[in-house]
């Protein structure tokens, strides 16, 4: 987000404002939900590596994706539909015109689009940081912030600018997300992807 900022603040008019207020919708089911699982399962995890026990990690690594699937699919859905109402009942008056509401809502699509793989992101760092295996996050978090921005460079300068900052974040954080994945399954062995698929 602080990538998005620093290239929003070189568009156009209000385009810092958006980023803020889709930031602040997104983070209501982030913090809510994605938040709730990740704070419930870490201990649990560190329990378990510490008792050795990887069945059960693998076990509560599965659960959390599968709980953030059915968490945060739905709240995509839901803010993608609601975004241009939401916005305008909030912030609709004086110079946050219509055309500023439609624009706003545009970027809080893009973040939606990401919102679950931002959440299963910050879970699966703290699998890496219950193994001890901090350089692991530390190293696709760096992969993720260079995409980022190479991503924002671009977009920023299409038809999308300011949302295409926010599908840049999504886009890099789907990538990570997914690269974490494959280290989860190199460290733990098999996961069950059907699973995954199934409550998804």
């Amino acid at each position: 987000n602080q990538v998005a900022m620093r290239f929003a603040s070189g568009l156009g008019e209000g385009s810092v404002t958006s980023l803020h207020i889709a930031i602040t919708f997104f983070q209501l089911p982030f913090g809510i939900f994605s938040a709730s699982v990740t704070t419930v399962l870490f201990p649990r995890m560190s329990k378990q590596v510490a008792a050795g026990d990887e069945a059960g990690l693998r076990e509560s690594l599965q659960y959390g994706l599968r709980f953030l699937l059915v968490l945060l699919i739905p709240s995509t859905i839901f803010l993608s539909a609601v975004s241009a109402g939401c916005i305008s009942v909030a912030f609709q008056r004086g110079n946050f015109s219509i055309e500023r509401t439609l624009e706003t809502a545009k970027v809080l699509v893009a973040y939606s689009s990401g919102l679950f793989f931002v959440g299963a992101f910050t879970f699966m760092q703290r699998l890496f940081y219950a193994l001890n295996r901090h350089q692991v996050p530390f190293r696709i978090a760096i992969f993720v912030t260079v995409v980022d921005i190479g991503l924002s460079l671009w977009l920023k300068e299409t038809s999308l600018a300011t949302s295409g900052l926010a599908l840049a974040n999504s886009i890099s954080f789907a990538a990570g997300s997914f690269l974490l994945y494959i280290k989860c399954r190199s460290s733990l062995g098999r996961i069950d992807g059907r699973r995954l698929a199934l409550t998804a």
